[in-house]
């Protein structure tokens, strides 16, 4: 994912043998041949499945159960400035607008963060729960925040992730019964 400014880009690894999989910081000054500015894997263990880049900051996920806030001023050398952990969830997405994060938790649903906005006191080096909002499915899988400007109205648009795994091969749902 791309900053807001165009100046880095993020890309996120899974997989790695250590659990050390971090996060890639991409150098967009010349887009037509971005080039590696830093590889950062401090408490990003377990996986990186997903990131949201903003201009000053990275809200980058852990493991799926943390995002850790990057501070993005120098793109070679980020640096931990803060972390939000929801207790018993487990993250998928986050998306920050206003200086509020929205990150997509799963059964807990939405959880909303002040993490600068500061009417609830909260800013990227020590963030402050605002509020949760159960959804039915149990399976909050993306947001996608949205301002109209003409109605001056904001939205937050939450996406399921549900499927089962009827018909395919390696996945029976629910399990068979009988002989």
């Amino acid at each position: 994912k791309v900053s807001p400014d165009a100046r880095y880009a993020t890309v996120t690894r899974e997989g790695a043998s250590d659990r050390r999989n971090g996060v890639v910081i991409l150098d967009l000054a010349n887009p037509a041949h971005p080039v590696i500015a830093a590889e950062f894997t401090e408490r990003l263990t377990g996986g990186v499945h997903n990131a949201f880049p903003d201009n000053d900051y990275a809200y980058v996920l852990s493991n799926g159960d943390k995002y850790v806030i990057l501070d993005m001023s120098d793109i070679y050398a980020p640096r931990i400035v803060g972390e939000y952990d929801h207790p018993n969830s487990r993250l998928h997405d986050v998306w920050v607008h206003d200086g509020i994060a929205y990150s997509a938790e799963w059964a807990t649903g939405v959880v909303a963060v002040d993490v600068g906005n500061g009417k609830w006191g909260g800013s990227v080096e020590r963030p402050v729960y605002i509020s949760s909002l159960p959804v039915p499915s149990a399976g909050t899988h993306a947001l996608f925040p949205s301002v109209s400007e003409s109605a001056g109205n904001f939205y937050l648009f939450i996406c399921h992730e549900i499927m089962t795994r009827a018909g395919l091969a390696r996945g029976r749902y629910p399990p068979p019964t009988g002989p």
